[in-house]
Formats: C-alpha cells, sequence, structure tokens
C-alpha cells in the first residue's frame, strides 16, 4: 500500500512530483550551491582568516579555496541523500546513469517496505 500523506518541509527551495508514483514532493537542498550558501561559505572564510592571521598572515585568505569544496561536497551529500522518493523508492540520479539498476533499487524499496508492514 502506498501512503498519500506526503512530507511537508518548512522552508522548501524545490517542489516536483515523482515521476514514477506522481506524489508531490518538496525538497530542501538543490543540486548546486545556493546565495545563502556563498554567503555562509564568505562568513566561514572570514572566521577562518582572522583566526589564521597572526599565524600565516596573508595567505589565510586562501582557505576559500579549501571550503569551496567542503561546502560543495556536503551540498551535493545531502542533495543525494534527499533525492530518492519516500514513497515509492524511484531516484532520478540512478535512472539518468542506469535504468536496470534503478528498477532493481524500486524493487528492494518494496519488497523492504513490504517485509516491514504487519500483517492485519
Amino acid at each position: 500500500m502506498m501512503d498519500k500523506r506526503t512530507y511537508k518541509l518548512k522552508r522548501a527551495s524545490y517542489e516536483c512530483f515523482c515521476p514514477l508514483c506522481a506524489t508531490p514532493r518538496q525538497m530542501k537542498y538543490r543540486k548546486n550551491l545556493q546565495t545563502k550558501q556563498y554567503g555562509q561559505l564568505a562568513f566561514t572564510t572570514a572566521i577562518f582568516t582572522y583566526a589564521l592571521f597572526p599565524l600565516i598572515g596573508a595567505k589565510a585568505v586562501f582557505t576559500f579555496f579549501l571550503l569551496w569544496p567542503a561546502f560543495e561536497i556536503l551540498n551535493k551529500s545531502l542533495y543525494r541523500k534527499e533525492l530518492p522518493c519516500p514513497h515509492c523508492g524511484f531516484d532520478a540520479t540512478w535512472y539518468k546513469r542506469d535504468v536496470k539498476v534503478a528498477r532493481r533499487l524500486v524493487k528492494e524499496f518494496w519488497d523492504k517496505k513490504e517485509q516491514t508492514q504487519v500483517p492485519s
């Protein structure tokens, strides 16, 4: 049985429908960094620069180039974690790469969901 309730997010940045089950979905993260994250990155860089300036001088400004990939990796991992549909298990990234794998993952999701349901 499919759950007809949808998950509502307080600050959803993206709204869409699942292509497999047509359930309305809301996502908090996007594929790329947004203006807010760049602001956070600049603020974090300023803090690191202020803390490291007495030790390494003006080179501390280049902590930006160390923090930027960390922000990107964290954002991409949170996006990837949120992407599969919680109702049917469909993952668009796997569907784009390999349809057979995506089909197998959806089947495994439903098998796992059937095993966890308590028979009435």
